[in-house]
């Protein structure tokens, strides 16, 4: 995919892991019944993330509770391989602006996932220079706290209220995962479980831990380490999950480009209610974006252009069908 036409410029150059149109089609709901046309939705554009001075290349990104957080390095070459220095920067809310900054003089993994940990510490999985997975804790003075070997090769890497370390292992076959604030495995989706072959999607929430395996079709919901799968009929292959209540939007999993499958938990499986596409806030298709799914909302982050959408506003579309048509 190209950038949409009019899209908002931005000069950030990126190597910040985005997914294919191709691999995201690859699931096409299989409906059987013709279902009516989905209704086109504009996604928030909320500006473009502004970079710490001296590290003008973006190369990792996350969302947080407060706000974005992501990780800069000097260039592009420097984001693929260990051992040279990177900043971290955390956004207040809707902010544009780092409302904070650590210095990292030598990155000790490449191309990581990012997230924040209790006691202002950062969660850095990537590869190290053995082409290892490395899981490493870093204080709020750069320094190493605890470090651990993850053993797969992660699809998506989050931290929850109370520093626990959620993985979900994809690309090798891998499956769910729970860590200590320690980087100790504490827990794993059991096997027989939808989704022990793999994850493909992940919303790590307080109290709660929503799932999406890669082919089977279930929504996996972990409550107190207790997991639940919720059959979603002929729906499958989503690559995000929001959440609000018992409602449930399921991002790309349906037979169009940007399409939101949306629904209701009842009875123990996901019914659903209507679809949406998602769109460029200027209209036709956003682009390539990478995908951050927290609580109700997905961000979506083309390099540093930073787009959301939220289930709160999606049910308030008085033009969609309450969840309970």
């Amino acid at each position: 995919m190209t950038t949409p036409q009019d899209a908002h410029p931005s000069d950030v150059k990126s190597a910040t892991p985005k997914r294919s149109w191709l691999s995201r089609l690859r699931a096409t709901g299989g409906d059987r019944v013709p279902k009516p046309a989905p209704r086109l939705h504009p996604t928030r554009f909320l500006g473009v993330l502004q970079g710490p001075e001296g590290f003008p290349h973006l190369a990792s990104l996350t969302y947080a509770v407060d706000g974005p957080i992501a990780l800069w390095t000097r260039s592009q070459d420097e984001s693929q391989q260990p051992g040279f220095a990177g900043a971290i920067t955390a956004y207040k809310g809707e902010s544009l602006t780092p409302t904070s900054l650590l210095e990292i003089p030598r990155m000790p993994v490449a191309l990581p996932f990012l997230a924040p940990m209790p006691g202002d510490a950062w969660l850095l999985s990537g590869v190290d220079r053995d082409g290892r997975d490395l899981a490493c804790i870093i204080g709020p003075s750069g320094e190493t706290r605890a470090q651990a070997t993850l053993g797969d090769t992660p699809e998506a890497v989050c931290a929850d209220s109370d520093g626990y370390v959620w993985v979900a292992g994809a690309r090798s076959g891998s499956q769910l995962t729970q860590w200590t604030a320690d980087l100790q495995p504490c827990w794993e989706l059991p096997l027989g479980t939808p989704g022990d072959s793999g994850v493909a999607a992940l919303n790590v929430m307080p109290g709660e831990v929503y799932a999406v395996p890669y082919e089977e079709p279930a929504i996996i919901r972990v409550r107190g380490r207790v997991p639940t799968a919720l059959p979603t009929g002929s729906v499958t292959g989503a690559l995000g999950v929001i959440v609000r209540g018992d409602t449930v939007g399921l991002l790309d999993a349906g037979s169009q480009q940007d399409e939101m499958v949306i629904g209701q938990v009842r009875s123990g499986r996901f019914e659903e209610t209507h679809r949406v596409v998602l769109q460029h806030p200027r209209g036709g298709p956003l682009p390539v974006c990478f995908m951050v799914c927290v609580g109700d909302t997905a961000h979506l982050f083309n390099n540093a252009e930073w787009y959301a959408v939220s289930l709160t506003e999606l049910l308030q579309d008085s033009a969609l069908p309450s969840p309970q048509d």
